[in-house]
């Protein structure tokens, strides 16, 4: 995630040979949810929304390490 795009890599397969590149521009978010895992698991999941006549959804999982709430704050700024 910067401060302008969000860069999704979903590693699929059992050796993860297989990867699938999403990416979204801040400023086409429409709608976000963020959901934390709780303190066992910790994975914080950000779904977001883009704007506009497609209106895909992209689906981001973050580890225990990723800070939820400032994730939460950046992409509350960012929307207009």
């Amino acid at each position: 995630m910067t401060d302008r795009r969000i860069l999704n890599v979903d590693k699929q397969g059992m050796t993860g040979a297989k990867k699938n590149y999403d990416s979204i521009a801040l400023n086409r978010v429409g709608r976000f949810a963020v959901e934390f895992g709780g303190k066992v698991l910790g994975m914080v999941t950000v779904r977001i929304w883009a704007s506009g006549a497609g209106g895909e959804k992209l689906d981001v999982k973050f580890d225990k390490t990723a800070n939820g709430e400032e994730i939460q704050k950046v992409l509350a700024t960012k929307i207009l």
